[in-house]
């Protein structure tokens, strides 16, 4: 699913039996941006001709509510998922992947508000959910620490799962807290790919939306009156929030792409 053709299956029939993409839906709702790379038609002309038409202004009506009907279904879908709802999790993850809400979330084609819903509930859909747990699970410093040497009596233990005492610095590997599953968590070897990934590479696409939004590929900056502009940004930071705490933003590196300049217009 490409960036400037996300493609939703929403059942609408095209006119030719076919399906519609989501740009062709949605693009009403921010006409004056939209029109012209969508239709091909400047947007003071294209408004001009369907005011002339009764039937035309009928449509354009109906278009507008089933785009922000679509807008209120998200909506709702993440509200239901808030709070780690497992069973509304399981459910609906059967009709939304992690790669059709992230598509929407990049299409620049798509309205500021189509792109912010989408951003909410791939958030608590897949990303905060279990396995992912906060500060990688550990809350706390433990009261006592075991170290552990291993050697040939050790064969068969798991040394993913054992802390190992060792000089690091900021620029090693796993200086950091990361997200890890090991060998020995329960979503090892589960029919589900997205669960059994054991490593902080599990949310790539979302840590690259977040650089590449603040970057420019969004409007990259929170404008005191654009409110519909602001919406997306203070989705993709909540997603950011969620990396930093679930650790899928987890070496210094990262975090050197995550103190990109952000630039604030009065």
């Amino acid at each position: 699913m490409g960036f400037s053709g996300t493609l939703l299956l929403l059942g609408l029939d095209s006119g030719a039996g076919g399906l519609v993409r989501l740009e062709d839906l949605c693009w009403v709702l921010n006409p004056t941006q939209l029109c012209e790379v969508i239709t091909g038609v400047s947007w003071p002309v294209f408004e001009l001709q369907r005011d002339l038409d009764p039937r035309r202004v009928e449509f354009w009506q109906r278009q507008h509510q089933l785009a922000s009907y679509f807008v209120g279904q998200l909506q709702l879908h993440s509200a239901m998922c808030s709070g780690r709802s497992s069973s509304c999790i399981a459910w609906l993850q059967r009709s939304y992947s992690y790669t059709m809400l992230s598509s929407v979330c990049y299409n620049p084609y798509l309205p500021q508000q189509v792109r912010a819903a989408a951003a909410d509930f791939v958030r608590v859909l897949y990303l905060d959910r279990y396995p992912q747990l906060h500060k990688c699970g550990k809350p706390s410093l433990p009261e006592q620490l075991w170290v552990y040497q291993l050697g040939q009596d050790n064969a068969g233990v798991d040394a993913e799962a054992i802390p190992l005492v060792r000089p690091v610095t900021l620029h090693d590997a796993h200086a950091l807290p990361a997200f890890r599953a090991p060998r020995t968590h329960e979503y090892h070897g589960d029919c589900d790919p997205f669960n059994d990934f054991p490593t902080h590479f599990k949310f790539f696409i979302l840590r690259n939306l977040r650089n590449r939004y603040i970057q420019g590929f969004g409007s990259g900056s929170i404008v005191h009156n654009g409110r519909d502009e602001n919406k997306p940004t203070s989705s993709i930071c909540a997603i950011t929030a969620d990396l930093l705490g679930f650790g899928f933003q987890s070496s210094y590196s990262k975090f050197q792409e995550l103190a990109e300049k952000t630039q604030f217009f009065a």
